[in-house]
């Protein structure tokens, strides 16, 4: 997929009171603000991926809660979704600062709730 924005790894970084984003290239050496057309050329495709950011972790919640639910009575299914589902807890977990283990407990929990 090609993509306009900066490449990731981004970063948001406290600077004496204001946050700005960083990619992983600029991290430590050169930080640049992503959101600062002065600095950064995609700043737009930024804050337009930063904007949709509240709408896609809740897309990827409800996948894993839905493939969580599915998994609960078919082991054939479970063992065939492992690789997504650790892939959709571990961006739960990064997103929402939540150990990917108690993300994965949560999900299982309210996966049995809904079942």
């Amino acid at each position: 997929m090609n993509t306009k924005h900066t490449k990731g790894e981004h970063h948001a970084v406290n600077y004496g009171g204001y946050v700005t984003m960083q990619s992983t290239p600029n991290y430590d050496d050169n930080p640049i603000n992503l959101l600062n057309e002065e600095e950064c050329q995609q700043a737009e495709e930024n804050g337009k991926l930063y904007a949709a950011a509240p709408f896609m972790i809740s897309t990827i919640m409800f996948c894993y809660l839905e493939l969580q639910k599915k998994t609960r009575n078919d082991c054939t299914f479970a063992i065939q979704t492992d690789g997504i589902r650790a892939q959709l807890r571990n961006a739960i977990s990064e997103a929402t600062g939540i150990d990917a283990q108690q993300v994965q407990e949560d999900f299982e929990n309210e996966a049995l709730k809904s079942s």
